[in-house]
């Protein structure tokens, strides 16, 4: 994978992490998931292999986009 955008409990909110700096802070995981993904539907465009993982305590990892996998075209 060329970019990972992980979504992680800090500090009492959600946040969407790449290459340990934070782009994003939300209150819930349905919007951590919105940031994560237009950041990850951006990033795809210019042609990198992009994953969107959310990272649970107790739950471990789960793939929630895959460009290479959910596939990407441009609107």
């Amino acid at each position: 994978m060329d970019d990972h955008f992980v979504i992680e409990p800090i500090g009492g909110l959600w946040a969407v992490v790449s290459s340990e700096i934070i782009l994003a802070r939300c209150p819930t995981v349905p919007e951590a998931i919105r940031a994560a993904l237009q950041v990850a539907a951006r990033t795809a465009s210019y042609g990198r292999t992009v994953q969107v993982v959310v990272d649970e305590p107790g739950r471990g990892r789960t793939v929630i986009w895959d460009s290479t996998r959910d596939g990407f075209s441009r609107a």
